[in-house]
């Protein structure tokens, strides 16, 4: 190729190079950095969703777990050690004043009582006399020693009943104390368990120290018997019945077989029934218990920081768990005097009050011990400044804090709080409505951060 060729190219060459140039800086927009040299970029602000506090109605609510409760209940109990021959009522029956609930087995007490008239008939046919007795007509041994041995057997019956109702006792009573331990019996139910098993204990060693007794004056009653040689004699033997004695036996066996017909001593509904036909009891051991139901009360526990704040009378809606079940209207009729501690289900310690509440009207299914749960209105306040609970944070020492954004940067303002719900928190002092709060703050956001706005 010639010389001139060449300088052709070369002059197309360099021409088509700066046409390139010049495309390529111009196709820039103007409002796109051109990067000539290497610059430090400027990091943009963390966006954070803020709000307002704002004038609203807040009340102030708790709401917590209750159970029914009788205040007071009555106990029908045996009147004397036997066997249970019948019960006529049940669970859930109502009874009358004076109806017969239940009844015992009479056919030894009316055995014992026809032989005590016998007694009664034979003393009375062969009176004591001083000629009779000389003569040997009046000794009776046989018939004695046969009366005390029945009377042993009847006091070794009615010490092992009482033994039996004392061990079956000890068993209720542990089962209630557990009851009462774990916080799902009242106190005053406990205290009539252990008075009543207190009670049977103290028949079954009556019962022990009088078999006792009567096995004594048994092994005793042949060789003073033999010895009774005249009237004054044996009218001084303390061990031998007269015919006083025979008259007061049939008197006690009398009204034992009355007592055998068990009453109740109350109008009511029978909320336990604590024995069955067949069951041999002693005298005092719990056969039904009755209570009024329209006596109902709710017991709840609430914290006692709010239980503090109830007064008699105030309203209470009571809420049967069921969704189309309409509140129960109740009203406050006492905080208790005792407070408990319970674990919360962080670990966390809590004190408690029981605080009791009458029913306006019980509906006809609800019972005694039935769980429920109760809302409270303890406080509120029509036109209360307020935010979101949500925007609230601890601080280390354990105050409540909000989050403010003033001059495009945080700011740690420490606030006072009135009603908190699960919602709302009302503001005391620390912010103004024209104050702008993070909605919702974390531990990431630090004072004097600078941040922008979003509003939502």
């Amino acid at each position: 190729m010639k010389t001139g060729g060449w300088i052709v190219i070369a002059v197309l060459a360099g021409s088509l190079g700066a046409s390139l140039m010049w495309n390529r800086c111009h196709s820039v927009r103007p409002s796109q950095p051109v990067s000539i040299a290497s610059s430090s970029a400027v990091p943009t602000p963390p966006m954070v969703s803020a709000i307002s506090p704002r004038k609203q109605m807040v009340r102030g609510q708790v709401r917590a777990k209750a159970v029914t409760h009788l205040p007071a209940v009555a106990v029908v109990a045996m009147p004397i050690a036997g066997q249970v021959c019948g019960v006529a009522v049940g669970e859930g029956d109502a009874v009358a004043v004076n109806q017969v609930v239940a009844s015992l087995e009479t056919a030894g007490i009316a055995e014992q009582l026809a032989q005590a008239r016998q007694q009664q008939a034979s003393m009375e046919a062969h009176p004591a006399t001083p000629a009779n007795v000389r003569s040997g007509s009046v000794a009776e041994p046989d018939a004695t020693t046969k009366l005390l041995e029945q009377i042993v057997k009847a006091a070794e019956s009615n010490a092992e009943t009482a033994k039996a109702a004392r061990e079956h006792g000890l068993d209720a009573t542990k089962r209630i104390q557990q009851l009462y331990l774990g916080g799902t019996l009242a106190e005053p139910d406990w205290l009539r368990a252990e008075l009543d098993q207190r009670r049977v204990e103290i028949e079954a060693q009556k019962q022990s120290l009088q078999l006792a007794v009567w096995r004594a004056v048994a092994a005793l009653a042949p060789r003073l018997l033999a010895r009774s040689n005249d009237v004054s004699a044996a009218a001084s033997d303390p061990l031998r019945p007269t015919l006083a004695d025979v008259k007061a036996m049939q008197e006690q066996l009398r009204r034992k077989l009355d007592q055998a017909e068990i009453h109740s001593p109350v109008e009511g509904v029978v909320l336990h029934r604590h024995a069955e036909p067949g069951a041999t009891l002693a005298a005092g051991a719990p056969l039904l218990t009755v209570g009024r139901l329209d006596d109902l009360q709710v017991i709840a526990e609430v914290p006692t920081a709010i239980a503090m704040r109830l007064k008699p009378e105030q309203s209470v809606d009571i809420l049967t768990g069921l969704p189309n079940d309409p509140p129960l209207p109740g009203k406050v009729l006492r905080v208790y005097p005792t407070g408990l501690t319970k674990t919360l289900p962080s670990g966390d310690e809590q004190q408690f009050a029981r605080v009791a509440i009458a029913l306006a009207q019980r509906p006809a299914t609800l019972g005694d011990n039935f769980g429920l749960t109760v809302q409270i209105t303890y406080d509120q306040v029509d036109d209360a400044l307020t935010v979101p609970r949500s925007s609230l944070i601890r601080s280390d020492l354990g105050h409540w804090c909000a989050m403010l954004v003033r001059d495009g940067r945080l700011v740690l303002r420490k606030v006072e709080t009135g009603i908190i719900t699960d919602d709302l928190a009302q503001i005391v002092s620390g912010l103004s409505a024209e104050d702008v709060v993070v909605a919702g703050p974390s531990r990431e956001l630090q004072p004097g951060a600078a941040v922008t706005v979003e509003r939502p």
